[in-house]
């Protein structure tokens, strides 16, 4: 037989129990809303991959503008001659 303080005693460390799996749960629960709201706006792996290669792409092509700009055009044209003798 149990007795009355012992019957007190079980249903006080049951009812503590239940209200640690409730906060728990709870806590479980906000998690999962938290990672499902953030998911989206944080950018995985792949996305900063394909924007390092995108930046890459348009330096490449801005790199190859600015040097056909920045190249001389030289020609060569025979303006005079001078002759000269050694005495």
């Amino acid at each position: 037989m149990i007795t009355p303080q012992g019957r007190q005693l079980i249903t006080t460390i049951g009812f503590i129990a239940v209200c640690l799996g409730g906060v728990a749960l709870a806590g479980l629960i906000g998690f999962v809303i938290y990672r499902i709201a953030t998911r989206s706006k944080r950018p995985s792996a792949l996305d900063s991959l394909y924007q390092y290669a995108e930046t890459k792409g348009k330096r490449d092509l801005l790199i190859d503008r600015l040097e056909k700009r920045l190249s001389q055009k030289t020609s060569n044209e025979h303006l005079f001659s001078i002759r000269w003798q050694v005495v």
